[in-house]
């Protein structure tokens, strides 16, 4: 367990620094080791409530760094264990007053999921305090319609249903001082069982009689020179949520193959004078990251007879 709580710790860590472009590897890696050690539930929770609260760090103008995607890996786990958390309502303030928007549209998908998760646990163990129920709903109904102007499709939609869940929350308080309205029913909402699947489980599935996997559904795409159908596994893939043009699109985080349309591209080779220049850039960048390990070499010391 020790070496599981020293692993979060160091993808945490790594998150610092500058440039990475490793940052979907990274929030994978997060999913995939915490998912399946129950044990460390609660301390990776509390890691991940460090990346939320400094979520502004992450936003960056350009396409220089991938490390925003960790973002993903933080807001799930938050909101999929949020009865780990110390203190829940304040890292879902935090989610809140996030610029969600300035992420890419699958970080704000997840972010709005998880925050109906959170707000909907701190319903249930409030104890029908009808008060604090109703400054939760305010609050997140207030902050929730500004991200309706997201320009993802997919964050549009899911923003839309959880302000619709929240506006009926918020009519039922009234049953809620009746005692008609029993607050643990929200649990419905998220009610299913999270258990951990093989890479390769879809294999063991027996395909029924008659269907024919390698027929086509609809008429086959024509041959064309310029695009080419390529079938790559998670990892091979540059980033979560980035074509090769740095364009957004959506992906599922656990799909096993990503089929995407992309132009093929020639090489054009450098000259010698840039690949001095990239040689002088990449020796000043590692000799301002504190993160890497410098060459140190002392000077041989020559005696005199």
């Amino acid at each position: 367990m020790s070496i599981i709580i020293w692993y979060i710790s160091i993808l945490v860590e790594l998150t610092c620094l500058e440039g990475t472009k490793h940052g979907n590897l990274i929030s994978l890696q997060m999913l995939d080791v915490v998912v399946r050690v129950e044990s460390i539930f609660s301390f990776a929770c509390n890691q991940m409530v460090i990346l939320l609260e400094n979520a502004h760090v992450f936003i960056h103008g350009s396409n220089s760094t991938t490390v925003d995607e960790v973002l993903y890996a933080a807001a799930w786990i938050c909101g999929e264990f949020c009865s780990y958390l110390k203190e829940p309502q304040k890292i879902l303030e935090s989610m809140l007053n996030t610029k969600i928007t300035l992420f890419p549209g699958p970080i704000q998908s997840v972010y709005y999921q998880n925050i109906l998760k959170i707000i909907i646990y701190l319903i249930q163990s409030s104890n029908n305090d009808e008060t604090l129920i109703q400054q939760l709903l305010s609050l997140t109904i207030d902050k929730m319609s500004l991200f309706l102007s997201s320009g993802d499709v997919e964050a549009q939609e899911r923003v839309g249903h959880a302000s619709v869940i929240l506006h009926i929350l918020k009519t039922t308080l009234k049953l809620i001082e009746k005692s008609e309205f029993n607050v643990n029913e929200l649990s419905a909402l998220f009610d299913c069982v999270l258990n951990q699947v093989a890479a390769k489980a879809q294999r063991k599935v027996v395909v029924p009689n008659g269907l024919d996997l390698n027929a086509w559904i609809n008429d086959p795409p024509s041959d064309s020179e310029d695009e080419s159908i390529t079938t790559s596994s998670y990892y091979d893939n540059k980033d979560l949520f980035y074509g090769d043009n740095g364009e957004n699109y959506n992906s599922n985080l656990y799909s096993g193959v990503t089929l995407s349309y992309q132009k093929s591209k020639k090489y054009i080779g450098l000259t010698a004078e840039e690949l001095e220049k990239q040689r002088e850039s990449r020796k000043q960048s590692e000799q301002m990251n504190p993160f890497y390990l410098k060459d140190s070499k002392k000077p041989k010391v020559t005696q005199t007879v």
